[in-house]
């Protein structure tokens, strides 16, 4: 199983972007986010909306994760601050959390 794994998101779309694109063409088998998936970033809800797209994806929550979820928006981008981000980014984790880990993993020393 080849797994794509990345982190710090902070919603950068355009990034984003790029890393899913680079995965896809190493036609890996799934996507594994580590946190920090929109805080502080230009466009959260894109992010969000790119992330839910992904095949296969388990994300878990990061630190900046865990203050939108909690509403502690302080110093945080005003584009976060959307009643449906944090049930958003609530709705993505929890769902992915349901994930079993394969035993059988395979994993790169570099990204693809």
């Amino acid at each position: 199983m080849l797994v794509a794994v990345f982190s710090d998101v902070h919603g950068n779309t355009v990034a984003l972007r790029a890393v899913v694109a680079a995965a896809q063409l190493a036609a890996v088998d799934a996507f594994w986010v580590v946190g920090d998936l929109v805080a502080n970033g230009p466009q959260p809800a894109e992010a969000l909306g790119l992330l839910r797209s992904l095949p296969h994806l388990t994300a878990v929550r990061g630190n900046t994760d865990r203050y939108v979820l909690k509403g502690d928006l302080r110093g945080m981008i005003p584009a976060i601050d959307q009643p449906s981000t944090p049930q958003e980014v609530a709705a993505l984790v929890d769902a992915s959390a349901a994930h079993a880990l394969d035993s059988r993993l395979h994993l790169r020393r570099r990204p693809p």
